[in-house]
C-alpha cells in the first residue's frame, strides 16, 4: 500500500530527529574518548571501550536514520515531481483548449474589415438583417453585418429578430405550423438572401450579386435565395438562422 504524502513527511521528520540524536551521541562518544582516559577510577580498557562503543552506536544510528530520512525525501520529491508534471500537463491542455476556443471563435465570426473590403465600391441597397431569436451566435453575426453595412459602407440598414410577419406566402396558407426558420425560407438553417422578386429588380441587382459573392467567401452556409412579395422591391433582406458556419455542420 502506497503511503500518503503526509505519512512520508511525518516519517522523514521522525527519521531526521533520530539521526540528529545519534549525531549528538557520536559527539558525546568523541568527547569521552578525549577525557575518559584521565579518569583514574575507571580501568584503562573501559576508558577506551566505552567511548568506542558510544561512537560506533552514534555513527551507525546516524547513518541508518539519515538514510531512511533520505529515502522519505526522495519519495516526497517523486510525489512533488508527479504533481508538477500533472500541473504542467493540465496547463498544456488548458492552453490547447484555449487555442481551440480562440480559433473556433475566429472561424465562427466574420472579419468585418475584410467583409467590408469585399463590398467596397460595389452597388449599394437598403438592407434588412433578420436573425433567429434567442440565439446568441446568430445575434452576434447579425450585429457584425449591421455594423458593416450601416457604419462601414454607409447603407441604410436595420436589424431585427425574425417575426411571424416574415413568413413566406406559401406557409401563411399552410395548415401545418412549421418552425419559424422554415417559414422564412431556412428549413435547414444557415443564411439566405430574400428579395421581393427573383431575379431582383435592376436597382438592387448589383448589390444583390455583390453581397451573394461576399457571403460565399466567409465559411457561411448560404441557402438558396428566396423571393417574397411582402418585401419592398428596393430592399435586400439577409436572414440568419442556426448552423450558420460551414465548418461546424
Amino acid at each position: 500500500m502506497q503511503e500518503s504524502e503526509e505519512e512520508l513527511k511525518k516519517k522523514e521528520s521522525e527519521f531526521s530527529d533520530w539521526s540528529e540524536q545519534f549525531a549528538y551521541l557520536l559527539v558525546f562518544g568523541l568527547i569521552l574518548e578525549i577525557f575518559l582516559p584521565f579518569c583514574k577510577q575507571i580501568p584503562e580498557f573501559l576508558s577506551r571501550l566505552i567511548p568506542s562503543v558510544i561512537v560506533a552506536l552514534g555513527v551507525t544510528g546516524e547513518i541508518i536514520f539519515a538514510s531512511k530520512a533520505r529515502l522519505m525525501a526522495l519519495a516526497l520529491q517523486r510525489i512533488s515531481d508527479d504533481k508538477l508534471a500533472a500541473a504542467l500537463d493540465r496547463q498544456a491542455k488548458a492552453e490547447e483548449k484555449l487555442a481551440q476556443v480562440i480559433k473556433a471563435a475566429q472561424l465562427r465570426s466574420i472579419d468585418q474589415n475584410e467583409f467590408a473590403k469585399e463590398l467596397h465600391g460595389k452597388p449599394k441597397a437598403d438592407i434588412e438583417i433578420l436573425y433567429k431569436p434567442h440565439d446568441e451566435e446568430v445575434w452576434m453575426l447579425a450585429q457584425s453585418f449591421h455594423h458593416v453595412f450601416s457604419m462601414m459602407l454607409g447603407c441604410n440598414a436595420i436589424i431585427r429578430p425574425i417575426e411571424e410577419k416574415d413568413s413566406l406566402d406559401i406557409f401563411k396558407r399552410s395548415i401545418i405550423k412549421d418552425p419559424l426558420e422554415t417559414r422564412v425560407g431556412l428549413p435547414f438553417g444557415g443564411l439566405t438572401l430574400r428579395v421581393s422578386k427573383l431575379p431582383p429588380i435592376k436597382e438592387i441587382e448589383g448589390a444583390y450579386k455583390a453581397i451573394s459573392a461576399a457571403l460565399l467567401k466567409f465559411h457561411l452556409v448560404v441557402a438558396s435565395p428566396v423571393e417574397n412579395s411582402n418585401i419592398p422591391p428596393n430592399i435586400i433582406q439577409i436572414v440568419i438562422g442556426k448552423k450558420i458556419f460551414a465548418m461546424y455542420q
